[in-house]
């Protein structure tokens, strides 16, 4: 008969303790303040744009590529823009990028050609007080190509035969098509096809080529420019094709 009594008084106990103890969690689980005002302050940047599988291009000449985020909770109404690889910052936007407090965000930025191209590139917007509230994108590619001959003002007469190169980085496709152009981009004539590994292609111009001061060179990835093509780069400033006189 002891030993029952003990066991009682123990369960007893232990039923006790246990009640108070489900009392305190059940308090905890329903607070006074209800659940959804909790985290309705947390700050939160959530990126849109850009998404995996994109592909930007390297350069003044092709503008601005947009960055679209939301936004909630404490988070500002000013923000900062950088491009990371990795885990480091590589270019940081100059400027702030304010929005007008309805939860988007959405601002015009463009890539300078000293950033090599390459995958893995991610766009951070970050909360200009507070650099850790931040949101982070999906990874990117950069794609990078420079015509580096004919330079701005060269001039280069019919019947020579002049060596078109260019540098690159990026994932590219393997064959280049390279165009010579008017600076209104209307299209002149196709030159050649070359792969873009080779960073050159000879070009003969010939007599039928007209004289003209205005002209370009744009290399891309399509066989016919009237379809345009994944991407576009030209040379940077004019150069003229002029005749002997004899």
């Amino acid at each position: 008969m002891r030993v029952c009594k003990s066991l009682v008084a123990l369960l007893t106990f232990f039923l006790a303790a246990l009640t108070a103890t489900g009392g305190c969690f059940a308090a905890q689980i329903n607070p006074k303040v209800p659940a959804d005002r909790i985290f309705k302050n947390f700050p939160q940047i959530t990126l849109t744009a850009p998404q995996s599988d994109d592909r930007w291009l390297i350069g003044d000449g092709h503008g601005s590529r947009f960055v679209h985020w939301t936004y909630s909770g404490d988070t500002g109404d000013d923000f900062n823009i950088a491009l990371q690889k990795g885990t480091a910052i590589v270019f940081k936007f100059p400027g702030d990028f304010p929005v007008n407090g309805a939860g988007k965000g959405s601002a015009g930025v463009a890539i300078p050609d000293s950033v090599s191209g390459g995958d893995g590139y991610r766009i951070v917007v970050t909360n200009k007080g507070n650099p850790n509230i931040k949101g982070i994108s999906d990874p990117f590619s950069l794609l990078n190509l420079k015509i580096t001959s004919p330079q701005s003002g060269a001039v280069w007469y019919k019947g020579e035969t002049h060596n078109i190169t260019w540098t690159y980085s990026g994932n590219f496709s393997p064959k280049v098509y390279i165009w010579l152009i008017a600076d209104d981009a209307a299209v002149v004539r196709k030159i050649g096809e070359a792969s873009i590994g080779d960073k050159y292609y000879p070009w003969k111009i010939t007599a039928d080529i007209e004289r003209r001061k205005n002209y370009k060179i744009m290399i891309n990835n399509n066989s016919s420019y009237l379809f345009g093509g994944d991407w576009i780069f030209q040379s940077h400033g004019l150069f003229t094709v002029a005749e002997y006189v004899k």
